[in-house]
């Protein structure tokens, strides 16, 4: 007695596969895809699209597996780009911060934000300080 009613595509299908065939499909599956490539999240995925048909999934692993590469090689492109490009930003800043500490090293004159301003103590308890994102403000009473 069945519970369930099954689609009628699947009806006219024979649904009894021989085990031979099965066992075939699972091994020309299991060569189609490299070791060490995709997650079993990625495989299943694939797997799930082609749930009804063991056989236009195994006709369709090796473009998927070809497809899955080079989106992943142009995921790794655009990651070594930014890192490129973050090297040269800090670069460009850190030669700044050196033509600046030259240029007051030459002049003879120390940092303006350093030197206190007349009649003022260099007392450094009410100089905000930066630690992460927070910037916080010590008061001496």
């Amino acid at each position: 007695m069945r519970f369930f009613h099954l689609p009628k595509f699947l009806a006219s299908r024979s649904l009894e596969k021989s085990t031979s065939h099965i066992e075939a499909l699972a091994r020309d599956f299991s060569d189609a895809i490299p070791e060490n490539t995709f997650s079993m999240a990625e495989i299943q995925g694939f797997l799930l699209d082609h749930k009804m048909d063991p056989d236009a999934a195994l006709k369709a692993v090796g473009s998927w597996v070809d497809q899955e590469k080079r989106k992943k090689h142009e995921v790794e492109l655009l990651l070594q780009r930014r890192k490129e490009r973050t090297l040269k930003i800090a670069r460009r800043r850190r030669r700044q911060r050196e033509k600046e500490l030259e240029y007051d090293s030459d002049s003879g004159q120390e940092d303006s934000k350093d030197k206190p301003a007349s009649g003022e103590s260099h007392d450094q308890s009410n100089v905000p300080t930066k630690t992460g994102t927070e910037t916080e403000i010590e008061v001496s009473t």
